[in-house]
């Protein structure tokens, strides 16, 4: 699992190897195979191609999977994306889940959306929960 991550960054960033090696298929193919086998690095990496390059059920797909190990990179794409797609109930959840792990980023973006003067906002506005 790391070897392949590790391979896959190489191949990206293009260290040590040439030609084919370096094409995206290639590395997006170890990224997977090294996500497959459960590294957190690798499914974050692959989220955030596939928010680049589409399609974004497979950002979706990678970054849920990344979220469920804690993965930063892979929280921060689903709050993005589903801030975007106006989906702020798995905003909030997402992030009280990972505040009530001690995720102080989490728990700071709760503050703010909680007390925020945002029109979408409002409806959830709530300075108790804020505080908290």
């Amino acid at each position: 699992m790391y070897a392949m991550y590790n391979y896959a960054r190489c191949c990206q960033q293009g260290i040590g190897v040439y030609g084919k090696e370096r094409e995206r298929e290639n590395y997006i193919y170890w990224y997977k195979k090294s996500a497959e086998l459960g590294h957190a690095y690798a499914m974050g990496v692959l989220a955030d191609e596939f928010r680049v390059w589409g399609p974004d059920s497979q950002m979706i797909y990678w970054a849920e999977m990344g979220e469920e190990k804690d993965n930063e990179r892979s929280i921060e794409i689903l709050v993005t994306q589903y801030n975007r797609m106006g989906e702020y109930e798995k905003v909030f959840t997402l992030m009280e889940k990972h505040a009530q792990k001690g995720d102080v980023r989490a728990a700071i973006t709760l503050y703010d959306w909680y007390s925020s003067d945002r029109v979408v906002l409002k409806p959830y506005r709530d300075y108790n929960k804020s505080l908290y």
